[in-house]
């Protein structure tokens, strides 16, 4: 269990030079654009070097690591909602 929920496989944040640019831009960019405009979290499974779109979060939680990986992503966040 991971923060009070069952996990059923690894769950890894990488940093933005680790994601291959079709990741980032076919499955993660389009998936969540198919949405709309605002913050998703989009789950991607990696098998194989054969990656797919499990799911796109529109009230994603960012604890996972992400923090880690993508420091600055609450300033981010924050400075879109109130601009400076």
């Amino acid at each position: 269990m991971v923060n009070g929920h069952i996990v059923y496989c690894g769950v890894e944040s990488v940093p933005p030079d680790a994601v291959p640019e079709n990741v980032v831009r076919l499955l993660g960019i389009e998936a969540a654009g198919a949405i709309g405009n605002g913050l998703y979290g989009v789950d991607i499974k990696n098998s194989n070097s054969d990656a797919c779109v499990i799911e796109v979060n529109d009230n994603p939680s960012i604890e996972s690591g992400e923090d880690d990986c993508y420091p600055e992503v609450f300033t981010r966040i924050v400075n879109h909602l109130i601009p400076v």
